[in-house]
């Protein structure tokens, strides 16, 4: 999971591969209740009047990934 943050005070977004590297950097949020809001409750988002945070997944190449693209697209990967 990757997490996009937007400081609405500096408008400077970042992005963050979790949620304990995000709140070791960003010291004012809680990361028991990051984990609540996204974890338990299932939230993709999460605002406030100075934090905007969006849970979005992390799409990654390799050999695999690329393989089953072309497979939904019925595109045969043995003549190529």
């Amino acid at each position: 999971m990757a997490y996009w943050f937007l400081n609405k005070q500096t408008k400077e977004p970042r992005i963050f591969g979790s949620l304990p590297v995000m709140c070791e950097e960003i010291t004012e949020l809680d990361k028991q209740s990051l984990e609540y809001h996204f974890s338990r409750l299932k939230k993709e988002e999460f605002e406030n009047d100075t934090y905007r945070i969006v849970k979005r997944n992390l799409e990654r190449g390799g050999k695999k990934i690329k393989e089953k693209r072309l497979e939904a697209l019925n595109f045969d990967t043995a003549r190529n």
